[in-house]
């Protein structure tokens, strides 16, 4: 923080879900990902009569510690790739608006900037297409920043790979990082 105003040199992406979170931070001046984590909860199976609803809070809980945790830990821009419905199931039509809603009371409280981006807008950033396989968005992402921080198995990396997407997008269509941007170089 310098003269009361946190400096902004980072651009976290966010992948958002509720069973697992991408998140990656990008360090503007070294111009590199420096940290790459993902979120995970599971549904809890093995309490009888426990009602969803409570099952999903404790998820959201569980997922605001560590989320919080890097957004303080690194001042920036955020940048989340966030699906703008059209899911066929209420189930998870459902979860995704608890995370959404779990990821908006953080951004409040805390007053980062954040901006969205659709997952079409990301696979189209890092690949030109729209509807890229996950591979091509995976392939892409690392001939950008390389595969060193992203974690070893393919369920931890995915998330994290979509995290970069978002990073990505922000740099190249955020009104944000271009402000920010401009006001670095005079």
């Amino acid at each position: 923080m310098r003269n009361g105003v946190i400096e902004m040199n980072h651009i976290i992406g966010i992948d958002l879900g509720f069973a697992a979170t991408g998140i990656v931070i990008y360090d503007i001046t070294a111009d590199k990902l420096v940290k790459a984590v993902t979120v995970r909860t599971q549904k809890d199976n093995t309490r009888k009569g426990l009602r969803t609803a409570d099952d999903d809070m404790r998820r959201c809980i569980e997922m605001v510690a560590p989320i919080r945790r890097c957004l303080e830990e690194f001042p920036g821009l955020v940048a989340v790739e966030l699906p703008s419905g059209g899911t066929q199931s209420s189930r998870a039509a459902r979860a995704m608006g608890m995370a959404t809603g779990m990821l908006g009371g953080i951004l409040g409280c805390i007053d980062r900037p954040v901006e969205y981006y659709t997952p079409g807008e990301c696979k189209k950033v890092m690949t030109g297409d729209r509807n890229a396989s996950k591979a091509k968005v995976e392939g892409a992402v690392v001939d950008r920043f390389g595969s060193a921080v992203f974690g070893k198995t393919k369920t931890m990396r995915e998330h994290q790979v979509d995290a970069a997407a978002a990073v990505v997008a922000a740099m190249e269509y955020g009104q944000i990082y271009r402000v920010l941007r401009g006001s670095r170089h005079p």
